[in-house]
């Protein structure tokens, strides 16, 4: 039976290393879920390996192997000799989405009567935005225009985009802060946004796999690797000067 003094002296140990509040948030949920299946039997290799291979029903890559080093920081803290494997995904990258396949997404939040989900995308697309970097979508940073994020990154918002974000804010009441909140205030995070993203796949006429921000953003990405490819096509170049020989020669 794992202990449960050893259990929480490992809980205690996290709080307190050098991890990330985020990583040993991550490090936590995946080690009480450890604690739920094991129902008090012992923590063997075994068990450990069949608690993944059930995280792995429902969980993707990343979190699976969150639940690896969890483990493995817990067989260290406590001495044991266990050692478990991180986990080799294959992952299948969807195909691209394209623009038709956007705009029918657009269409269908709005006949559903989801703008809110239909700017989020329509954010992504036009601006490139993270979905991090919604909670910077404020009343007051699209009616400057932009949001600045480093020396190297500004985010520009399109005036047609930025006209129907002050409309929408406008109409739901927001005045100052953030502009994407949900019904009890806060902002939407990944989960959300995917899950209703998935609501408009069969309407839309879109794989479900492809009914995601990340393919949004994949097609904000093309969109721009071609506008820099026809600028630089197009472009012609400073005009040569003759030099002083030539011209004397």
């Amino acid at each position: 039976m794992m202990q449960e003094t050893g259990a929480g002296n490992y809980l205690a140990y996290l709080e307190n290393s050098e991890l990330s509040a985020d990583t040993v948030r991550k490090y936590r949920n995946a080690f009480n879920g450890f604690i739920k299946f094991l129902a008090g039997r012992e923590a063997t290799e075994k068990l450990s390996e069949e608690y993944l291979r059930r995280l792995m029903k429902t969980y993707t890559p990343g979190s699976v192997n969150t639940a690896v080093s969890s483990l493995n920081r817990y067989y260290e803290f406590t001495g044991t000799n266990i050692r478990l494997c991180q986990f080799n995904f294959t992952v299948k990258v969807p195909e691209p989405l394209t623009y038709e396949e956007y705009l029918r997404l657009l269409k269908t939040a709005r006949t559903l009567d989801n703008e809110r989900l239909a700017l989020i995308m329509e954010v992504i697309c036009s601006a490139g935005l993270r979905i991090s970097e919604l909670l910077l979508v404020t009343v007051e940073n699209v009616s400057a225009g932009k949001i600045r994020r480093s020396d190297y990154r500004t985010i520009i918002f399109p005036k047609n985009i930025r006209e129907k974000l002050l409309a929408y804010a406008k109409d739901n009441g927001i005045r100052s802060g953030i502009i994407f909140i949900t019904r009890l205030g806060k902002p939407p995070n990944r989960k959300v946004i995917w899950r209703e993203m998935q609501i408009l796949c069969d309407d839309a006429g879109v794989e479900a796999e492809r009914a995601t921000p990340e393919c949004i953003k994949r097609l904000y990405a093309a969109q721009m690797e071609a506008r820099m490819t026809e600028l630089a096509e197009n472009w012609e170049g400073p005009q040569p000067v003759l030099s002083a020989k030539a011209e004397t020669a």
